[in-house]
């Protein structure tokens, strides 16, 4: 399953693997998208790791891990390199799932 397909069933997908201990991680789209991650503290052509989801309110959250530890959307706590996107946000700004 891709990023772009069906929120709802994404979010269950990468909870059910999450559950099941498998690692999971998402990529972003290359290096020719790079300006629709302008401001938005995501790097293109880049993987991050899942590491988590929640149900905020009635709004479904992706939690994600910047490996490189320093960066990530503003208002999103320390600069420790852990944020969380809605789901909406996460399905524009990644391209592909990994779930091993």
């Amino acid at each position: 399953m891709s990023p772009s397909s069906n929120g709802d069933a994404l979010f269950a997908e990468i909870k059910s693997a999450l559950e099941a201990k498998q690692s999971v991680a998402a990529g972003t789209h290359g290096h020719e998208s790079e300006s629709m991650y302008a401001g938005t503290g995501v790097y293109a052509d880049h993987a991050y790791t899942i590491f988590g989801v929640s149900e905020e309110n009635g709004q479904k959250y992706v939690h994600l891990r910047n490996p490189w530890g320093e960066v990530e959307p503003s208002g999103n706590g320390p600069d420790d390199g852990n944020f969380k996107l809605e789901m909406a946000t996460f399905q524009k700004l990644y391209s592909s799932l990994y779930v091993s």
